[in-house]
């Protein structure tokens, strides 16, 4: 099964998951944005990540505060997207199967073979896709990159979704 697309957009999860598709070769995609994807596994902190999102996730669904010095710490400075996005009904095993896909995930061995332009976004706040972006720029040196100052995971879309649809419409209409 193949497909060609003429944009690939994912953020965070779906950007982890848009990393799979184009490194399986199975789709072919013009171009392709990047926000934010998890691709630097988490080793030994992949388990204590795990039950922090799990707790959190509980507190949030119950109406609970989480410590802000958490919450700045694993999401980025004074960034409520989190809270203000979680889906309340969503079960405590799909958390834990998320994250086992993103903390231990590996880029596939034939990224590299992908040639087409990749825009990485990320905030400056994000430690994670930091490393992400790192280990994705070896798999795919054209890749560019944009780093939002101050801003923490999802934010920029979150907090600014019609600069996030402006700038998304130029990459994608820039030949």
């Amino acid at each position: 099964m193949g497909g060609s697309l003429y944009g690939l957009c994912g953020f965070s999860m779906g950007a982890t998951i848009a990393v799979e598709l184009i490194g399986r070769g199975n789709i072919s995609a013009s171009k392709v944005l990047l926000d934010a994807a998890i691709t630097a596994e988490l080793g030994l902190m992949a388990m204590p990540f795990t039950y922090a999102f799990i707790i959190g996730t509980s507190r949030i669904k119950n109406k609970k505060p989480i410590p802000k010095f958490i919450l700045d710490k694993i999401m980025g400075k004074d960034n409520l997207s989190v809270i203000e996005m979680m889906y309340p009904k969503i079960p405590k095993n799909t958390i834990k199967n998320a994250c086992k896909f993103i903390y231990y995930y590996k880029v596939p061995d034939n990224l590299s073979k992908f040639s087409n332009p990749v825009l990485f976004w990320r905030g400056s706040e994000e430690p994670i896709p930091e490393k992400s972006e790192n280990i994705l720029r070896e798999n795919l040196p054209q890749m560019e990159t944009e780093v939002f100052e101050g801003m923490g995971h999802g934010q920029f879309l979150h907090e600014h979704p019609k600069e996030y649809a402006k700038k998304l419409k130029i990459f994608l209409e820039n030949k």
